[in-house]
């Protein structure tokens, strides 16, 4: 900066337009050695400028580290094949609400799902299923389909997409389109779009050797439609970390 300074008050000594610009053609004293001197002090502030370009700021990571970073957390929370959570879901839709107590157990591509009122203790459903299809089971009797959400819908009067959530209680995309994959500053998913759905990350904690989300909301539709749902986890457990595989 001091030298294009230093550029910029030898320029002042020469009030006359350099040669051919706007038309002016006057010869410059000393011009030869002065367009020498501005010529290579704008190929420096340039330089310098494209510098300032692709500096990143105090505590933000680049965008290469950051996908490195992704890259690693999503393999290592991918990995887990067994595991179980504990947590609280607030649903609201079309004007009706549940506080449901969630307790979701999972052993490779099985599935057990227990649902509670939170405030009452009382059992609501259990869900479970795998491969071959989905049971539901409930106070007045049990039930099967092909998805979970169909039996939550016709039996429960609202439904979540369980095959997403195996991945989005994890913090990873589903496999398939995504609309939207934003990261936080850690290589963390922060907000998901997918299937219809807007999953947003606000916290996550230390489990064994993996950071896993404990609070989040999900968001479908608009309007009467609109089905909303916000989690949290109140204890995750892995394998190895007293759960059996």
């Amino acid at each position: 900066m001091s030298f294009l300074f230093s550029v910029f008050l030898r320029s002042s000594q020469y009030p006359v337009p350099l040669r051919g610009y706007a038309g002016v053609n006057a010869r410059v004293p000393g011009g030869g050695r002065f367009q020498r001197l501005v010529i290579l002090g704008l190929a420096l502030g340039a330089s310098w400028l494209a510098g300032c370009a692709t500096t990143h700021l105090p505590g933000e990571p680049p965008a290469q580290a950051l996908q490195q970073d992704w890259e690693r957390h999503r393999l290592a929370v991918d990995a887990l094949v067994a595991w179980e959570l504990h947590g609280r879901l607030a649903v609201k839709t079309a004007g009706r609400g549940w506080q449901v107590r969630l307790v979701w157990r999972q052993r490779h591509q099985r599935f057990e799902i227990d649902l509670s009122s939170s405030v009452l203790g009382q059992g609501l459903a259990r869900l479970a299923g795998g491969p071959e299809g989905v049971e539901l089971q409930l106070a007045e009797g049990r039930y099967r389909a092909a998805d979970a959400a169909t039996l939550m819908r016709d039996h429960l009067g609202w439904s979540l997409p369980v095959q997403g959530l195996f991945h989005w209680l994890r913090g990873l995309p589903e496999a398939g389109e995504v609309q939207r994959l934003q990261l936080n500053a850690h290589g963390h998913l922060q907000e998901l779009q997918q299937q219809g759905w807007i999953i947003r990350y606000a916290r996550y904690r230390q489990v064994g050797d993996v950071m896993l989300p404990v609070k989040m909301e999900l968001v479908h539709g608009g309007g009467k439609r609109r089905l909303h749902v916000r989690l949290v986890v109140d204890r995750w457990t892995l394998a190895g970390k007293g759960l059996p595989s």
